[in-house]
């Protein structure tokens, strides 16, 4: 139990870190995007990873769901943080999911 709660918190600490990254990028080009995310960290307490992060592709506006994207100034920062973080090694097309074809 003590690992799954540390494992949790942990994922909780990482998705605080990318929402701070997120938030700075786009305030400096004049964007807020002040819910970003803030589900999952709620989430991640009760459910864990992988029920969280199914519920929050299907809700949220700035993930890929029936062939669209509502939100695609949002999906763009969070693909932009998202890659250019120095300790992730992660591409545009890996957080896009295995449903999207390389352009």
């Amino acid at each position: 139990m003590f690992k799954v709660l540390k494992y949790r918190i942990s994922l909780i600490k990482y998705t605080l870190e990318h929402r701070n990254a997120l938030q700075k990028l786009a305030k400096k080009h004049g964007y807020s995007f002040p819910l970003h995310d803030l589900d999952k960290v709620i989430l991640y307490l009760f459910l864990g990873k992988h029920y969280t992060q199914v519920l929050h592709r299907y809700w949220s506006s700035h993930h890929y769901r029936n062939g669209d994207i509502k939100d695609k100034v949002q999906a763009a920062f969070d693909w932009n943080q998202l890659v250019s973080r120095s300790r992730t090694s992660l591409s545009t097309r890996s957080t896009l999911g295995s449903n999207t074809t390389p352009t």
